[in-house]
């Protein structure tokens, strides 16, 4: 019985670009995505738990309830 390799190693490749696509959209699930604009204003009044504060000379919006709402001027 003949193993053809080629075709073993393309298996293995494929099933391994398989793995990392699906960890890929569990980890995208999970990841919160810091918004970065020039104006805070709007994205203050979108929430009314969001807070603006000053950090090591940067404006960010943050809201402990919600943390989507979180941005960074710049």
């Amino acid at each position: 019985m003949e193993l053809d390799l080629n075709k073993f190693t393309k298996v293995i490749l494929d099933l391994d670009q398989i793995v990392l696509l699906l960890y890929q959209i569990i980890n995208s699930n999970n990841r919160l995505i810091m918004k970065v604009v020039s104006s805070l204003k709007t994205l203050k009044v979108r929430d009314r738990n969001s807070q603006i504060v000053k950090r090591r000379g940067r404006l960010y919006v943050i809201n402990k309830r919600n943390p989507r709402f979180k941005a960074r001027q710049g």
